[in-house]
């Protein structure tokens, strides 16, 4: 037993006991220094009749430097009062701006145990520019949220990676 322990701490080993951690705080670092953020910008409570919901989204550059807000409304009826099911028919953004401008919007989704993307406003400039998108969508009510990707950089989409904000609206009973 004291002779396998003691095999353990020859030079070899210990070199590559050190490299293995090494290389785990470095990957660990790498993985957990992403800076990007999912905010919850509006909660709602769908039910049977057809409504739009709708908010202003608002962010930041990771280091403050730029800041956007949009406006973003979705169209969706629950199959109930307490609905099980959502169907969305519509989304819009407006009123878009960033400071300083170049800020982009990414891809929009609505995810629940799938995800449906709809792509209409990748690489798209936050401007006052009205996109539409109707769509036929049913999701289950579980855990749905919908979510617009903003690059938050003056670069848009080739800017830093690190100011990529997730914008997301949650539907719940």
């Amino acid at each position: 037993m004291f002779v396998k322990i003691k095999n353990e701490f020859k030079f070899k080993n210990l070199l590559s006991y050190t490299l293995a951690l090494l290389s785990a705080v470095l990957i660990s670092s790498i993985l957990f220094s992403n800076n990007t953020f999912a905010d919850l910008q509006g909660i709602f409570y769908p039910n049977a009749s057809k409504t739009t919901y709708g908010t202003a989204n608002n962010g930041s550059s990771f280091n403050g430097s730029l800041a956007y807000s949009y406006w973003r409304s979705e169209t969706a009826q629950g199959n109930s009062n307490s609905p099980t099911k959502l169907r969305f028919f519509n989304v819009t953004t407006s009123n878009g701006a960033s400071f300083p401008s170049g800020a982009q919007f990414g891809v929009y989704k609505i995810v629940d145990l799938t995800e449906k993307r709809f792509l209409n406003w990748y690489t798209a400039n936050l401007n006052s520019t009205v996109r539409s998108v109707d769509m036929d969508y049913t999701a289950n009510m579980g855990s749905l949220y919908t979510e617009m990707t903003v690059y938050a950089d003056p670069q848009g989409i080739d800017g830093t990676q690190s100011n990529v904000r997730y914008d997301r609206y949650a539907y719940t009973n």
